[in-house]
This record gives structure tokens, C-alpha cells and sequence, in this order.
């Protein structure tokens, strides 16, 4: 090697000694490197963009006509006997979701309204239409939340036991043939707008759970599919089912006993008024019980089922404070709403154009900077940060790659959810799909760091390949369906004709040993 001249001699030594350590150091890497391959690593960019990303998000909404309402209100006399309205719930469109899906939703609240039947099975022509709702989501890149009762708008009266185990039984097939774009069920049934209370045939007694509900309950985790979770109104009633006739909160679901099918884990979440003021109209209250025990619960639990619900309208000042959060008007104040949305991991908020008092929280939202916030982070926001893999691989080794991801959103996944490696040949674009060891559903707000370790298919043809991540809907019927997989909130590299997120990374697949 030259050395420049014009310094002196003892730059001139030291700048060899720097020329001989960069050659040395040089050839040791060169050594590593043909026996454990060069690695790259990747820096992402985040997006602010609001995207439609599958079972989370701002709902649309069905419900009946509204009606001329000539009955009183649940808690206002309750003359059942004049609630003679049957009118169902309109038919799902492909217009209509395919527009709200521009709009970045992936999901509808199905109010299904079964007056009609409340002495009587459900009609084949209504099960026929539940089907067809389904098929219609399916179509479009939707999942349905249902939620079955007998009375909407002002509430109204509901049905004997034995029909509501009857209609249960029937309605089981309908949702296990559609579990694919099943999201959840609310359980419904139970008194006015099916939320669990002023039940005119006694499903539910006065704050307390009874023999009917407890055999309605079981009912209805035995007919839904066994993948999918029930949201119940009012967390103190989950406390009684599982034991405790005090309402003491029962110790929260921990990572250890997620998932694992029980009725306990499957036990969800929903919360109909969260502006509407103390309590949250009952949601946080249950007998006996100090004001955070409820909200310490949940703040816990819904870590691993999913929190859904509505805003409800905002409520007049209610002084006092009784439930101490602070607050005692302003409900719907960005700086109350945001960290209630947070801690309790919400994953779906029911948006209209139905519940029209939407419009009041979300005008104030809007109003207040906080929508967008809202919309881009109910549920999983998961985003890349970095990713480092090798250059070259070899055919039947394991390939170390290592991602550094965040999850922005309020909560993880609550469905399972499948995570790939993506091989896609650089010639033919054929594309190779390798599962990796991870849950997304373990994702929890905040840094999630992954090393693995993916065998690379010794059937890979030796060739240049980009390489992607992708998380389909583990369900075959959905698993190809771009729809339906996860879009990670980076610029650049969702990848809509696969559904997968590349890493801007390539690599060459060399012989196996």
C-alpha cells in the first residue's frame, strides 16, 4: 500500500500501524463471515396514517328502523305490554362496507332485534339473513360483532328463559359455520338493549345474577365458537359467576392462563356508556365494593380479552366525585377519555352512523385533538423499528433475524393470529410462507422485541429472494385474503397483493449441507 507523502515520518508509521490493524481486523471479519454470513440491518420509518387493520377500530353500526316510540323507557314504569315493535335489523350491503372500509373500519356491530320472536323459534328466513350478513362481510374484508335482543332505542321487554335458550341453540350453527368472521359476540338477551338489567322475565335480578342467567350465560359460551370471546356488560357480574356473591373482583387473567379456551378466558368486555359520567353509568360500580377495585381489575384483565363498547352520550355535571376519578363533569374530555381508553385497553368503539351519540363525544374529540389519536391506536398499532437478518442463508439451517417492533395501540390482538416469514423469489415472485414462534396477542403496548430462529426450507430454490413478514388470519377460508391480514404502521412497506410488510431486505439461498 502507498503511504501519501508530505508527513512526517512518524505519521507516516503511525498511519500504517492504523493501515495494518483496519487489514487485520478486515481479515478476521472476512473469516466470521464465511462461517456465519454478513448480516443487515434495517431502520424503519413510522406512519401516522389511519388505515383499516382487521377486528379493532371505529364500528359501523346496525340497528333497527327507529321507531315512533309509544312505550315507556327502561327504569321509567316499563310497560312492557306496549312494546309491539318487530321491525329487524336492515341487511348488510357490500356498498355500504366496502365505503366504511375506505373509511378505515374492518368491523360492524350487528344488532340483531328479535322481538318478533319472543314466543316463537327463530324463523328460517331470519337464520338465513344472519347467514347472509355474514357472506357480506366475508365478501368485503369485514368481521361482525353481534349482539341478539328482544327490545332496542328505549328499551323494552325480553323473553321467557326457555326461548332464550331455544333461540341460543339455534343461532349456535349460524355462528360456528361464520367463526371465521365471527370478531366476538356481545352476550345480549338479557333485558333492556340486552345489557343486563330491567329484564321483564326475571333473566337477571335486581344487581345480581340468578339461576336463568347463569344457564344463559353457560349457553351461550357453549354455542359460540370455542376460538371467540363474549363481551358482558358490567364487570362485577363476572365476579358472581365465578364465585364471589360479594362482588369481590377475582384475581385478573394473568399470561399464564390467556388463551387457554376456558369460559374464564373468553370472558370480554363491554363498557355502553364510558362519557356518560359516575360510573360510567354502572360500568365500574357493583355492590359493596370501593371505587378502583372494578377499574384495577380491568386495567389487569383486559390485557388479554377484549374491551369494546360505546361512548354514550356525554352526561351533565354530577357532583360528587363518587366513583373519585377526579372528574365530576366533562366526560368526554380528551384528558379523561384518553387514559380510560388506555388503561383498559380498548379494542373496539361502536362509531354509527346508528349511534348517533357518537357524534357529540367524537365532535368533542375532534374539537379537542384527540381523535385521531383515538381512531389510529383502538386496539393494535404494531410498527417496525428495526430488523437484522442475514445476507445469505443456507437451505434446511435456521435463519437468525432479529425485530424490534412497538405496538401504539391501546391493546394486543384478542383473536389468534398467524405470523410468516415471507420468501418471495426475486425472479418469479413466488412467494414461500415459514411460521414463526410468536403470539401476537402477547404483543402489549409498547416495545416488543423478537429473536428467532426460522428454518429456512431445504425445497428453496437457490436464488435471490426479498424477504417480508406477514400476519394472516389463521382461518384457511381467510388465511390469502390480503383483507384480512395485519398491516404494520410503517411508510413503504405494506405490500397490499400479498398482504404481508416487507423489510426492505434481500438475501441468497445457498446449498445445504
Amino acid at each position: 500500500m502507498t503511504v501519501p507523502s508530505g508527513i512526517s515520518r512518524g505519521a507516516r508509521a503511525g498511519l500504517l500501524a492504523v493501515v495494518a490493524f483496519v487489514v487485520l481486523a478486515a481479515a478476521c471479519t472476512g473469516i466470521a463471515n464465511g462461517r456465519r454470513g454478513r448480516t443487515q440491518t434495517i431502520v424503519y420509518t413510522p406512519s401516522g396514517e389511519d388505515f383499516a387493520n382487521p377486528e379493532r377500530g371505529l364500528t359501523l353500526s346496525k340497528l333497527p328502523p327507529d321507531p315512533v316510540i309509544r312505550w315507556d323507557s327502561c327504569g321509567a314504569g316499563n310497560n312492557f305490554t306496549a312494546y309491539d315493535y318487530t321491525a329487524w335489523t336492515p341487511a348488510l350491503t357490500a356498498e355500504e362496507l366496502r365505503a366504511n372500509r375506505a373509511g378505515g373500519r374492518s368491523l360492524v356491530t350487528m344488532f340483531y332485534h328479535l322481538a318478533e320472536f319472543r314466543n316463537a323459534p327463530l324463523s328460517d328466513a331470519f337464520l338465513t339473513r344472519v347467514d347472509h350478513d355474514f357472506a357480506v362481510a366475508r365478501e368485503t374484508g369485514f368481521k361482525i360483532v353481534p349482539r341478539f335482543a328482544y327490545n332496542y332505542f328505549t328499551g323494552g321487554p325480553d323473553a321467557p328463559l326457555d326461548r332464550v335458550l331455544q333461540h341460543l341453540d339455534q343461532l349456535g350453527p349460524v355462528l360456528q359455520r361464520n367463526a371465521d368472521v365471527l370478531a366476538f359476540m356481545e352476550l345480549g338477551f338479557i333485558g333492556c338493549w340486552g345489557e343486563m338489567h330491567t329484564s321483564s322475565n326475571r333473566l337477571i335480578a335486581d344487581g345480581s345474577l340468578n339461576d336463568a342467567t347463569r344457564m344463559i350465560i353457560n349457553k351461550a359460551f357453549a354455542v359460540v365458537p370455542s376460538e371467540r370471546m363474549i363481551a358482558v356488560r358490567y364487570a362485577g357480574y363476572e365476579f358472581q359467576f365465578f364465585g364471589n356473591d360479594d362482588f369481590r373482583p377475582i384475581p385478573p387473567l394473568t399470561s399464564a392462563n390467556a388463551f387457554d379456551g376456558s369460559i374464564r378466558a373468553r370472558w370480554g368486555q363491554h363498557d355502553d356508556c364510558v362519557v356518560c359520567g359516575e360510573w360510567n353509568w354502572g360500568t365500574w360500580s357493583a355492590p359493596n365494593q370501593g371505587p378502583f377495585a372494578i377499574r384495577d381489575f380491568l386495567d389487569a384483565d383486559t390485557r388479554w380479552v377484549v374491551q369494546a363498547g360505546q361512548s354514550g352520550t356525554p352526561g351533565p355535571p354530577q357532583p360528587p366525585d363518587a366513583d373519585q376519578d377526579g372528574w365530576t363533569s366533562d366526560y368526554a374530555s380528551c384528558r379523561r377519555v384518553l387514559p380510560i381508553l388506555e388503561a383498559e385497553h380498548w379494542s373496539a368503539m361502536d362509531a354509527g352512523p346508528a349511534h348517533a351519540w357518537f357524534g357529540a363525544a367524537g365532535g368533542q374529540w375532534q374539537q379537542e385533538g384527540c381523535l385521531d389519536a383515538i381512531t389510529t391506536r383502538l386496539g393494535y398499532r404494531f410498527r417496525l423499528t428495526s430488523a437484522t437478518l442475514p445476507e445469505h442463508v443456507q437451505q434446511g439451517a435456521p435463519m437468525p433475524l432479529e425485530l424490534q417492533l412497538y405496538n401504539d395501540g391501546f391493546a394486543a390482538p384478542y383473536n389468534a393470529r398467524a405470523f410468516e416469514l415471507v420468501f418471495r423469489n426475486r425472479r418469479s415472485g413466488a412467494l414461500t410462507r415459514v411460521p414463526l414462534a410468536a403470539d401476537p396477542r402477547r404483543w402489549q403496548p409498547g416495545p416488543v422485541a423478537l429473536s428467532l430462529a426460522p428454518t429456512v426450507p431445504r425445497q428453496l430454490a437457490q436464488d435471490e429472494y426479498d424477504v417480508l413478514i406477514a400476519f394472516p388470519d389463521p382461518s384457511p377460508s381467510l388465511h390469502d385474503r390480503p383483507e384480512f391480514a395485519i398491516r404494520l404502521a410503517n411508510d413503504g412497506v405494506w405490500d397490499a397483493t400479498c398482504g404481508c410488510n416487507s423489510l426492505h431486505a434481500s438475501l441468497r439461498v445457498l446449498p445445504g449441507r
